[in-house]
Protein backbone atom coordinates (compact mmCIF):
# COMPACT_ATOMS: atom_id res chain seq x y z
CA UNK A 1 0.00 0.00 0.00
CA UNK A 2 1.61 3.11 -1.00
CA UNK A 3 0.50 6.20 1.79
CA UNK A 4 -0.46 9.33 -0.29
CA UNK A 5 -1.08 12.95 0.89
CA UNK A 6 -4.93 13.34 2.17
CA UNK A 7 -4.79 16.24 -0.91
CA UNK A 8 -4.37 13.22 -3.52
CA UNK A 9 -6.27 10.91 -2.25
CA UNK A 10 -10.01 10.93 -3.63
CA UNK A 11 -12.71 10.49 -0.89
CA UNK A 12 -15.41 12.25 0.27
CA UNK A 13 -14.55 12.37 3.94
CA UNK A 14 -14.39 15.80 6.16
CA UNK A 15 -12.34 15.29 8.91
CA UNK A 16 -14.58 16.60 12.29
CA UNK A 17 -17.19 18.08 9.39
CA UNK A 18 -14.99 20.65 8.53
CA UNK A 19 -15.54 22.45 4.46
CA UNK A 20 -13.96 21.26 1.53
CA UNK A 21 -12.47 23.30 -1.35
CA UNK A 22 -12.02 22.36 -4.49
CA UNK A 23 -8.24 24.04 -5.71
CA UNK A 24 -6.44 24.35 -8.67
CA UNK A 25 -3.29 21.98 -8.41
CA UNK A 26 -1.30 25.14 -9.07
CA UNK A 27 -2.97 26.89 -5.75
CA UNK A 28 -2.92 23.95 -3.81
CA UNK A 29 0.73 23.31 -4.54
CA UNK A 30 1.81 27.02 -4.18
CA UNK A 31 -0.40 26.74 -0.46
CA UNK A 32 1.29 23.84 0.49
CA UNK A 33 4.87 24.89 -0.50
CA UNK A 34 3.82 28.08 1.63
CA UNK A 35 2.86 25.83 4.82
CA UNK A 36 5.98 23.32 4.09
CA UNK A 37 8.31 27.05 3.98
CA UNK A 38 6.92 28.37 7.00
CA UNK A 39 7.30 24.83 8.84
CA UNK A 40 10.68 24.55 8.16
CA UNK A 41 11.66 28.18 9.43
CA UNK A 42 10.00 27.60 12.48
CA UNK A 43 11.39 24.33 13.28
CA UNK A 44 14.80 25.46 12.32
CA UNK A 45 14.61 28.21 14.97
CA UNK A 46 13.68 25.87 17.52
CA UNK A 47 9.86 26.56 17.58
CA UNK A 48 7.46 24.03 19.16
CA UNK A 49 4.68 22.62 17.28
CA UNK A 50 2.23 24.74 18.77
CA UNK A 51 4.07 28.37 18.03
CA UNK A 52 4.88 26.43 14.24
CA UNK A 53 1.05 25.70 14.03
CA UNK A 54 -0.12 29.24 14.97
CA UNK A 55 2.55 30.27 12.63
CA UNK A 56 0.96 28.47 9.71
CA UNK A 57 -2.58 29.60 10.78
CA UNK A 58 -2.11 32.88 10.99
CA UNK A 59 -0.02 33.23 7.57
CA UNK A 60 -3.41 31.58 6.27
CA UNK A 61 -5.53 34.22 7.80
CA UNK A 62 -3.06 36.91 7.07
CA UNK A 63 -3.03 35.94 3.23
CA UNK A 64 -7.14 35.56 3.35
CA UNK A 65 -7.39 39.02 4.56
CA UNK A 66 -5.25 40.38 1.86
CA UNK A 67 -6.82 38.53 -1.16
CA UNK A 68 -10.45 39.80 0.59
CA UNK A 69 -8.80 43.62 0.36
CA UNK A 70 -7.90 43.60 -3.04
CA UNK A 71 -10.81 42.28 -4.04
CA UNK A 72 -12.61 45.17 -2.36
CA UNK A 73 -10.16 46.99 -4.09
CA UNK A 74 -11.06 45.75 -7.18
CA UNK A 75 -15.04 45.94 -6.67
CA UNK A 76 -14.75 49.93 -5.61
CA UNK A 77 -12.26 50.79 -8.50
Amino acid sequence: MKVQHSSKRNTNLNPRQMAVMKLPPEVREAMEEMALEIFTDMVNSGASLQQTLTAIYLSGIEHTMSSLKEAQDVQDA
